[in-house]
């Protein structure tokens, strides 16, 4: 499997019970160590890559993220937008617009038909 086509990163919104066991099972289970990123904003990052973002009190992320679950899965793709085609193909409704980081990676975030989002990443620097 190539490395751009995994799951990138999980953000979760803290207190709720969802957030609480994910802090639970990543400090104390995993022993991961927690890394402060902006007033209400903590990451895990896990072996495999795989980043664990903690949105609570104080952080800043977009109104939708967390509207319909307290767990938001991001996936890498080779193309984005190719990938939001074929999810609203299958009933998804694109949330927001799509953002661009440092001219780094692109990405968006998705409804999908049963009210779960997921975030959708191209990192920019693997197409050169």
């Amino acid at each position: 499997m190539k490395k751009n086509k995994t799951i990138n990163r999980i953000a979760v919104k803290t207190g709720t019970p969802d957030g609480e066991l994910f802090k639970t099972l990543l400090s104390e289970g995993l022993k991961l160590r927690r890394i402060p990123v902006e007033p209400g904003l903590n990451v895990y990052s896990m072996e495999d890559g795989t980043i664990m973002e903690f949105y609570g009190p104080g952080s800043n992320y977009p109104d939708y993220l967390f509207k319909y679950t307290n767990v938001v899965v991001g996936f890498n793709v080779e193309n984005l937008t190719e990938m939001i085609s074929i999810v609203q193909n299958e009933g998804a409704q694109l949330l927001g617009s799509i953002e661009t980081v440092c001219n780094a990676f692109i990405y968006c975030h998705v409804l999908l038909s049963n009210k779960t989002v997921i975030g959708l990443y191209q990192n920019l620097a693997l197409g050169k």
